[in-house]
């Protein structure tokens, strides 16, 4: 048998075991095809700790900035770590940069914020924030007030606003007719 066939064989017998429970398995290992190379196989496994795994092979930090956990159903084999990292991006629909020493994993469609104020008003924040986030009612209470301090670089609208809302005390509900409520908490 070859190498390959080896490997066919054993992620078979690898992805068919796969518990009752939903439990996901993975594997990231250096492969024998060639120097520098590694395979990874998952199945239902989360990209967290794939990607945790393979920050060893990259040979710098990466950075899943998501919400959620995805699930990876993939056999990758003797590929470059960094090729196969952007294959794993790809097959999650993320998109892979490197940014200040470490890879970020993204995803695609989602606007990004870029905020840097110094005990800025509240609403001067929520307007740049619907520029931004491409929101486009905003609907404020009178009793929305404060100031606050940002300093954010390209991260997802879905976690800028949240720590936003959570850092000055606001609420924000999504309303009929794509409206975005903000309110105090």
């Amino acid at each position: 048998m070859t190498r390959a066939s080896v490997l066919s064989l054993a992620t078979v017998l690898l992805l068919s075991s796969v518990s009752a429970a939903g439990v996901g398995r993975y594997r990231v290992l250096r492969s024998e095809e060639g120097a520098g190379r590694i395979d990874v196989i998952a199945e239902r496994a989360s990209l967290f700790a794939v990607t945790r795994s393979m920050q060893i092979h990259v040979r710098k930090p990466i950075v899943v900035d998501l919400e959620r956990d995805r699930m990876l159903n993939l056999v990758l084999l003797s590929l470059d770590p960094l090729v196969a990292l952007q294959r794993i991006s790809e097959h999650a629909g993320l998109v892979l940069t490197e940014e200040q020493q470490r890879y970020v994993l993204r995803d695609a469609g989602e606007p990004v914020l870029t905020i840097d104020v110094k005990e800025e008003e509240v609403r001067v924040i929520l307007t740049s924030i619907q520029e931004q986030c491409g929101i486009r009612n905003l609907m404020v209470d009178p009793k929305v007030q404060g100031r606050g301090t940002f300093l954010f670089h390209e991260v997802p609208c879905s976690v800028g606003i949240r720590k936003i809302f959570q850092s000055i005390g606001l609420r924000g509900t999504i309303e009929p007719n794509s409206i975005l409520r903000v309110t105090p908490r």
